[in-house]
């Protein structure tokens, strides 16, 4: 796994079915956007690309076949597959001592980590591709600062 698909699967906030579909067309190279089309009736999103994640993804083109359509291949070079996803994350995870991971994992912690950075949340309903604002609060729902701006009726 490369660190950009690491990256990718983490800091877009996509659910599996979503990250194994992103193909090249996805990428505008000129202005540093990533499309991401999602399933599951959420809402598509156009994600801005750093410049080191665009280096990133220029290096793992050039390891592909020309005309690969998909970003996130197997070691046999076919479309990755959420089964194969699954069994190659839970192999980095023990080996880093997380014995339990899964895929959504990285989503919530998207969802978690723009919580913690005091994102607006209609900016993190966009970025995480949700229709609904309630499954997107509850990220927020658990941040210890969520109240230092309230004050007590008087």
């Amino acid at each position: 796994m490369t660190h950009w698909q690491f990256a990718c699967a983490g800091g877009t906030g996509c659910g599996s079915p979503n990250w194994f579909a992103l193909r090249w067309d996805h990428v505008e190279w000129e202005t540093a956007r990533l499309t991401v089309h999602r399933a599951k009736g959420s809402i598509d999103s156009t994600h801005p690309i750093s410049g080191d994640e665009l280096r990133d993804l220029q290096a793992l083109r050039r390891t592909q076949e020309t005309g690969c359509r998909f970003i996130f291949m197997n070691e046999r070079r076919a479309q990755m597959t959420a089964s194969g996803f699954r069994k190659m994350l839970s192999t980095v995870g023990a080996a880093c001592g997380l014995p339990h991971v899964h895929p959504h994992m990285l989503r919530h912690s998207c969802g978690f980590c723009m919580a913690d950075r005091r994102e607006d949340v209609r900016v993190m309903q966009d970025w995480l591709g949700h229709a609904n604002v309630q499954n997107t609060v509850r990220y927020t729902a658990m941040t210890p600062w969520r109240l230092d701006k309230a004050k007590a009726p008087e």
